[in-house]
This record gives C-alpha cells, structure tokens and sequence, in this order.
C-alpha cells in the first residue's frame, strides 16, 4: 500500500486544477504517492484537459468523473478508489509548496491518531490592495494563534489542505453528502472526528497557496453568503457546537421578547441594508474607506459590515432551505438535569458547555438552596434552579417545587446525578408523565458496605427508571448482576473530561519549592476523597516494601473527606514521615505534572477520573481493578492495574514502574493518547443519543 492519496475535487476549473496538479509533482511528495482527481460535472473540458496532461507527464495520476453533486460527495468519490493509507483532500486552487505531500505523510507519522491541517497562504499579490491586505490580515490573524514551528491542536478543520488515516475516514462515513455547496462539509467532518476523541493539529510547516477567487470585496461577500447558507444546515446538526452558531442565530427570524433587544435591532438593520438601497449604502461606503483611509480600522469596519450582511443573506436563505435551527430544536425538547448539592464542578460545566442548545436545551439545578452551581450556569448562559432542600426533612417542599417546576417547562426528559437526586426526580418524573433519566455514578460501593436498604432504592430506582446511564461497563454490570435490572434499559456513556492545561515549567518550579519537593527523590502522588472505599490503607501498607526496594519517596496525599481524621492519625501511628496530606486542592494539573506515578487504589470505583486526568497529562498510573477503573487504565499499556486490597501487588508495580523510568514515560505517553478518548462532547454527545431515543 502506498502512503498516500491526494483527491482533488474539480468543476470547471481545468486550468486551476493543472496548476495544481503542476505543482504537486515539483513538491517533491517521494516515491508512494497518487493522486485522484474528481470532475464533478465539469461542462469546460477539465476532464479532457487533466487525462491529457497525466497521459504527457506520465504522472500517477487518475481520473475519476460524476455527475455534479457538490464537493462533499466528489471528496467520497476520490476517497473510495484511494489506494494510499493516508488521505490528503485538497482543493483545485491550491498550489503545494515544497515538501507539502511528505510533509504531511510525516506529520501523520509523528502525531499518531491525530489529523493534520497545513497552512494555507494567499499569494503576494493579493496583498497589493487594501481589500487583499484585509483579507491576508483575517487569515494570518489564525496563523499567528498557533505555535510557529510544530504542530498544536486547532479548532480549525478546512479541506484545503488536510490530511488523515483512510481508516479513520472510512470508519466516520466520509463527507456528509447533504452539503451540497463547497463549504461546512469540512467542518461538519472535523466535528464527528472530535466527538470519537480524534485530535487535530494545525502544521505551520506544510504550506500551500490559496489562488483564491474571491478577489474582490463583491466575491468575497459572496462566498460569505454561501458560508453561510451551509452554516444553517450545520447548526441543524450541532447547534451551537457550530463555531459560527452566534451568526446563524443573529440572521434568524425576529424573537421580540426572547432575545436582547440590541440583537433585534441590529437584525432589523441588516435587513435594510440587505436591500438594493442597503446594498447601494454598504458598496459606496467600503469604495470611499478604500480610498481615503486604506488599512485603517474605518475601512477594516467598513468591509466587516459588507461581509455581515453577505452573512446575514446567506442565513436568511439557508433557513428557507433547511428550516429555522432554533425552532427545530425547542420541538426536541428540553432537558432538567438535577443534583443534590450546588457545588461547582467541571463536570456540570462540560454539560453546559457542549449540550446541543439546537435539540437539547439543558435546564440545571440542585436540590440545595442557591450557591455556587447556579452562579456557575447563569456565567455560562445556562438556566438554573435551587429548590432549597437544605436537608433530607426539606425534601417533601423541594418535591413539590420540583413538580411545579416539570408542569411549567414541560421538558422531554429529567435526568437525574446521584442517590437523592434520583430518588427525588423518579417521583416528581411520575407525577407529571415526565421521562425520567439518571446517571449511576457509583459502582458496587453500597452493596460492598452491606447498605441494604440504599442498595434496595438503588435498584427499584434503575428498574423503574426510562433509562439508566452507567459510567463503565463494570457499573453496567453491577446493575444486571446484582440490582435485577433489564440490560436493554442501561446505556454505557464513559464519563469525560475537559482537557487540563498542562503548567509551565515556573509553575512546576514554584510548586516544588512550595512543598518542598526534592529533585532527587520520586514522588507519588494519590487523589482521591478520603474515604475508606479509595484505597489509601491499602497503600500505607505497601509503602514500607516500596522504601526497602528503592529507597525514599516523597508522598503527596490530596484530597478531603469523611476519613480525614482517621488517615492522619494512621500515618502518624505507622510513622511515614514520606507521607504528606495536602488536603484538597486547585493546582491538579501542576501535581500531576511534579509526579512520577500517580496511584489509585481504590476498593470501590464506578470510573477513574483521578487516573484519567493523570493519563491526559503523560504520568503512568497504578491502579486496582476495581470497577472501572481497568476501562481507565490499560494494565501494561498506559500503567498497570492489580487486584484491589493487595498491598504486596500494589507495592511490586510501584517499584517496577520507579525502578524504569524509561518504560514509565513510554505508559505515560500511551496514557495521553488514550486519555483523547474520554472527552467531554462525547459524553455529552452520548447522553444526547439516549434522549433521542427516548424521544423516537
């Protein structure tokens, strides 16, 4: 198999596409390389004209020909006859630079299981008036947002130039044939990839060309509009996930009363300007900024202006085709999450940062009074409710609003987060017809702990429940074998997480002078609530084999819990001086990063979030089997994994992993690819799929 394809869609473009195909061979792309080209229709002789040109340069070239159905499916067409391993989509106005198809061949290389996007560059001589200087300045405006010399992550997808394993794009499905116009099919691609946990980096080093049509302010607002009729389409299948989803919803129809009253203003404004007369305004103004004040904020406004009301037409058009995204969404329906306490966490944030606005709309609220939750959600432009249940004698009054609450918003579902919760919204969800979902955050603890009668609600709750949300498949599990429930009423959705930003090297500095860390010691590092399921006994008792085989080693104890009092009082009993309770704490990512191993060794464990985020930042991790946790944690792949309660096993890892630095990086390196897979938009994403079968 050769390394890779190129497939170029065409239409009409004969000359274009020749000037590519021209400098594609210059680039110097090595030894296993083709290319597919794509006519779609062409009326123009571009098929006639690329034939004669391979048969003359004895290029490995093919054609490929269909009748016209836009760029998304001629993209599916060259990929389906591609021989390559990897696929290179670019379009036919695109002049390679040197090096550009084994630059992006090795970019794969290096970055295994990420796509790649090159740098896309106009020619110098668009820069040789003020409109071409603008244009110029919009695009390397991105460019300077990334790092200048190797590949970053990028929230920028363009099938301009890009790149990516043929098995992943046959395992996505390809373009979605429903963008029928040359623009958002890329996008709607890079989305999908994310959502399976595919990174994709931005590789300044590879560069072509844009010989870019649009010129002229008056085909450059053409192209706007064009944007973003698909850009209605694609918030038809993302809502606001689409990064243009605030310009969709600022060309929609008027929502007097449901919107701010400056963004009905100014919809009324664009549409005045949207006319002939408007039109007439908005030309004479960019003519008379071009040539009394050039490269000037005044003329860069004033082709911002033209540019949105291109936008704004293409909206209104887009909605004639496809329908208004918002109003399709409220017919969705709506969704109520609850739990118990107002905390603040990152994963209620995850939840209001990726929900579909366009389909699921999320409502969410805690049984407690008002505090930092809703602060949190009302910041993120979501709503929020308290229903000031302080304690469990409160619950009859937070039930009563609760169900006043479901017969006001009429939501399609009420999903539920933890015991209380679940409880509380199974009632309220019968009284009011409304369905009733929740999420089991906790695996086998009560049964373990022979709470009888919490195991009872537990499972009188998931077997009347319309559907049950288990975190790992040990949960799922757990529900079947010991809680009586039907499997088909369970869907496993992994729990996910926003990616942590590693810190810099000051402030790992800074840490380590803080807490007095030796540079010359390891340092292993547990996060877990202190509480007697977690495990921490369990690795006081395998800490003395670990100081007889390697010798000192710093401990860092983080967390808070019921069984705070008593872990100190043990540390000190067994005199481990290496042992340090921090107690809970913010800088996670920065502990992470000053550790050598991180160590989970749980009795009890639904899922594994302390050794997920280990994993995402390079750190190997020790881990128990219990529940969840080897789903988290691949045993000899990204660390190791030993029977929960062992305390001689759980000391042997520890030292193997301390004893080989080498092989610790290379579970740590494994572990941040691995961790890619646990995002948070999948989980959301996953729980959006169990609301719409529950809607079908």
């Amino acid at each position: 198999m050769i390394d890779a394809t190129v497939v170029i869609p065409t239409y009409n473009r004969g000359q274009r596409v020749i000037a590519a195909l021209n400098a594609l061979v210059a680039a110097r792309p090595g030894p296993d390389w083709e290319v597919v080209v794509v006519d779609d229709g062409s009326s123009d002789g571009t098929a006639d004209a690329v034939a004669a040109w391979a048969q003359t340069t004895g290029a490995p070239v093919r054609l490929v020909r269909q009748a016209n159905a836009g760029p998304a499916a001629a993209r599916n067409t060259g990929a389906a006859s591609a021989g390559g391993r990897n696929l290179i989509f670019m379009d036919d106005d695109m002049v390679a630079s040197d090096g550009f198809v084994a630059g992006h061949v090795a970019a794969l290389a290096e970055n295994p299981g990420c796509w790649i996007v090159g740098r896309v560059v106009l020619p110098p001589r668009m820069r040789g008036t003020p409109f071409g200087r603008y244009l110029d300045e919009l695009q390397e405006r991105f460019h300077r947002g990334q790092l200048p010399d190797r590949p970053s992550p990028t929230d920028g997808v363009t099938a301009q130039s890009l790149s990516l394993p043929a098995e992943d794009f046959r395992a996505l499905g390809g373009f979605d044939e429903d963008f029928t116009i040359a623009s958002g099919e890329d996008w709607e691609l890079g989305m999908r990839a994310r959502q399976r946990g595919i990174r994709i980096l931005y590789d300044p080093r590879i560069v072509a060309v844009h010989e870019d049509w649009a010129v002229d302010l008056a085909r450059f607002c053409q192209r706007q509009r064009l944007y973003s009729i698909s850009d209605v389409l694609l918030c038809h299948k993302y809502g606001n996930a689409n990064p243009r989803w605030d310009l969709v919803t600022a060309g929609g129809p008027l929502r007097f009363g449901r919107e701010p009253l400056s963004r009905s203003a100014k919809k009324v404004a664009k549409a005045a300007l949207a006319t002939g007369a408007g039109h007439r305004v908005v030309d004479a103004t960019c003519r008379l900024a071009s040539t009394t004040v050039p490269d000037s904020n005044l003329s860069s406004r004033a082709y911002d202006l033209a540019s949105a009301v291109a936008i704004f037409e293409g909206v209104r058009e887009g909605i004639r085709r496809y329908g208004d995204p918002i109003a399709a969404g409220r017919a969705a329906g709506a969704v109520i999450h609850l739990i118990d306490a107002n905390r603040s966490t990152g994963y209620f944030d995850a939840i209001a940062r990726h929900a579909d606005p366009a389909r699921h709309p999320v409502t969410i609220g805690s049984i407690a009074g008002a505090g930092p939750l809703q602060v949190a959600m009302e910041a993120a432009g979501v709503r929020t409710f308290a229903l000031g249940g302080a304690t469990r004698r409160h619950y009859p009054a937070a039930l009563v609003r609760l169900v006043r609450l479901l017969r006001a918003e009429r939501p399609a579902v009420v999903h539920a987060h933890c015991f209380d919760p679940t409880l509380l919204c199974l009632v309220a969800a019968r009284l009011t017809g409304t369905r009733f979902v929740f999420t089991r955050h906790h695996s086998d603890h009560n049964i373990r702990m022979g709470k009888r009668w919490h195991t009872r609600v537990d499972s009188w709750c998931a077997r009347h429940a319309d559907q049950v949300i288990a975190v790992s498949e040990a949960t799922r599990r757990v529900l079947v074998d010991h809680e009586g429930v039907d499997d088909g009423r369970i869907t496993v959705v992994h729990n996910g997480m926003e990616p942590l930003t590693a810190p810099s090297e000051i402030e790992r500095r800074a840490l380590r002078s803080d807490l007095h860390l030796s540079a010359d010691l390891p340092v292993c590092l547990i996060m877990a609530r202190l509480h007697e399921e977690k495990g921490h006994r369990v690795l006081f008792d395998a800490i003395p084999d670990v100081t007889a085989a390697v010798g000192p080693v710093q401990w860092l104890v983080v967390g808070d819990g019921p069984d705070r009092g008593a872990i100190e009082s043990e540390v000190a009993r067994r005199r481990l001086d290496g042992v340090r309770i921090l107690g809970q704490r913010a800088d996670v990512a920065a502990l992470i990063s000053v550790s050598t191993v991180v160590v989970q060794p749980s009795l009890a464990e639904s899922f594994g979030f302390a050794a997920l985020e280990a994993s995402s930042l390079g750190r190997p991790v020790v881990a128990s089997d219990a529940g969840g946790l080897p789903e988290v944690v691949v045993d000899g792949v990204t660390g190791l994994v030993v029977p929960a309660g062992d305390a001689r096993a759980l000391a042997e890892a520890l030292c193997r992993l301390l004893k080989e630095p080498e092989w610790a990086e290379e579970l740590g390196r494994a572990g941040r690819e691995w961790a890619g897979r646990f995002t948070a938009d999948r989980m959301v994403a996953g729980y959006e799929q169990v609301y719409d079968r529950l809607a079908r």
